[in-house]
């Protein structure tokens, strides 16, 4: 049976269960053919360990992926299912040791290894997700519109969704204020504005996912290109590799797309026309480029800050001729434009402005929205 852990597809046979491994060390220690030798087996066992071997065309890649994905201390409540279908493992885990990530001859990359342990944090009956979110009006904020929301997407098929304040114990009911269609599938918004009144500066939005392997549909993600301009080859296999770690090098062009599903961004350091935008076409099922401006204004340096599974941030630093300036850009789930944002109170020149302007988000709030998991058992109204 083929497993994902999140979005990252594992090898076949490269998760084991606990009562499976500890009945393997016996098999091994000849306890399970009567002998009456008894060696000690290790305690308190993970409830998972994951072995993955990767070999065959993309292997340092996949590899990789699998690691950052592990280590990731943004995204650390991860689904563990089948692509097809249900099993008894699937639920929610934690990764519960080292991540161990290695060739099998150190000379040689065509066949890798991760490894580490994962424990069982619980299901779908057990928990809820939760978007948490901070909402603020960054000062000296958006030059690109004055628009009063702050939006938190949520995948359409969620059931139970309901907004809570941070200590879940007041409630109110969650409406819909738009529904967009992403690559994967839609996603519903609701304005975190909404209830700021009633449950505070730190709304948290609570739904219940429609199925473990449906997490992750809609998320927003970065990719190494490998310097490919399609995420498949000529063989339908993918060939970009998903990115989980902020300090992640580029293997080729220093090139990173960031998307949601309903935009992706192409941002290459140093090249002419190094950045460059593509919204979804759900009519035609098909990236469509968004038009910019040419510009004397050149992006030299992306340095991702946080790449969470409900939005992703970084700095870009642009240069003209004369002259540097860093924008702030943030992009969440279900939204159609990022945000790009002044860290200082320096006007943004306006020939970046003119550049940025097509595919600027209006909104003045940012929610900086991230995403966990909440226990049924707190939910008290």
């Amino acid at each position: 049976m083929n497993y994902r852990i999140y979005r990252t597809p594992l090898p076949e046979r490269s998760l084991q269960n606990s009562s499976e491994r500890t009945e393997a060390q016996l098999s091994k220690l000849g306890l399970l053919d009567g002998a009456s030798e008894v060696e000690s087996v290790s305690g308190n066992p993970a409830d998972l360990t994951l072995r993955a071997t990767y070999e065959g065309r993309y292997v340092n890649r996949t590899a990789l992926e699998l690691a950052e994905l592990l280590d990731s201390q943004s995204i650390t409540e991860l689904t563990v299912a089948p692509v097809n279908g249900q099993s008894e493992l699937d639920g929610y885990y934690v990764v519960d040791d080292v991540v161990d990530f290695s060739r099998e001859h150190p000379q040689s990359d065509r066949i890798m290894h991760v490894e580490t342990d994962l424990s069982r944090k619980g299901s779908r009956a057990e928990y809820r997700r939760a978007v948490r979110c901070l909402v603020t009006q960054p000062d000296p904020g958006n030059v690109f519109g004055n628009g009063t929301e702050a939006l938190v997407g949520v995948p359409v098929d969620s059931t139970r969704v309901r907004w809570y304040d941070r200590s879940f114990t007041d409630s109110e009911p969650a409406d819909v204020v738009e529904t967009v269609s992403a690559r994967f599938g839609d996603v519903d918004l609701y304005d975190a504005r909404d209830v700021q009144e009633t449950l505070g500066e730190e709304p948290v939005l609570v739904y219940k996912s429609a199925s473990y392997d449906s997490e992750g549909d809609v998320d927003v993600g970065v990719w190494d290109t490998h310097g490919e301009t399609d995420s498949l080859d000529e063989d339908g296999i993918v060939q970009w590799s998903r990115v989980f770690d902020p300090a992640h090098d580029p293997r080729e062009d220093d090139e990173f797309v960031v998307g949601n599903g309903l935009i992706r961004l192409w941002l290459q350091d140093g090249p002419a026309e190094n950045l460059r935008a593509e919204e979804w076409d759900d009519t035609a099922d098909e990236w469509s480029a968004v038009n910019l401006p040419e510009s004397e204004w050149t992006l030299v340096e992306t340095d991702l800050t946080r790449i969470g599974a409900v939005g992703v941030e970084a700095q870009l630093v642009f240069v003209d001729n004369t002259e540097e300036f860093i924008v702030d850009v943030r992009l969440e789930r279900g939204y159609e434009r990022p945000q790009f944002l002044l860290p200082t109170s320096d006007p943004m020149p306006s020939g970046l402005e003119e550049l940025l302007e097509p595919i600027a988000n209006e909104a003045a709030y940012v929610t900086k929205a991230t995403l966990g998991l909440v226990a049924r058992t707190e939910l008290r109204s």
